[in-house]
């Protein structure tokens, strides 16, 4: 198999993978009335604490405009609250209310169920092939030079010398 075939299967079995989790932690939030961006919105909240939407959305790698939707939808329901800031009135930060912080750790328990469903079907090589195949595309992420639309090279491959 060629170089831009291994990538293009890789790429193929990543994108199945990522929708089988997304599917099985859909179905699993489903009794709790979440959406994944709520789910990653109330989890950052109970982690970090309270904070900016912005913050929020750059923390959760949500779109804005989203994450705005789920601080209402998740306002509405009484387990987040909106509030200005101390020094500066100008900001806005969100938090969770005390019911919050109690659903909360209804969430991280489904969340938990989420990990011991999918690690079922897994052994300790297949979490270990992962966390390697996961540590060598890691660098892509802060590589220098992969900009959208560009097309990356492969590196040449060098002389050995002996």
């Amino acid at each position: 198999m060629d170089v831009s075939s291994v990538g293009k299967r890789f790429l193929e079995i990543f994108v199945e993978t990522k929708r089988v989790v997304s599917l099985v932690a859909a179905r699993m939030m489903a009794p709790l009335g979440l959406g994944r961006a709520q789910v990653a919105l109330l989890r950052e909240l109970g982690r970090s604490g309270p904070a900016t939407l912005s913050a929020l959305a750059q923390s959760t790698m949500l779109d804005p405009s989203a994450a705005a939707r789920s601080v209402t939808a998740l306002s509405n329901r009484g387990w987040i609250r909106r509030r200005r800031g101390e020094l500066d009135r100008r900001e806005l930060y969100v938090e969770l209310t005390a019911r919050g912080r109690r659903f909360v750790t209804r969430v991280e328990a489904t969340y938990s169920d989420i990990g011991r469903a999918l690690s079922a079907r897994l052994d300790d090589r297949d979490i270990a092939d992962l966390a390697r195949i996961c540590a060598k595309l890691s660098p892509l992420a802060t590589e220098p030079g992969i900009e959208p639309g560009k097309r990356l090279r492969r590196p040449r491959a060098r002389p050995v010398r002996s």
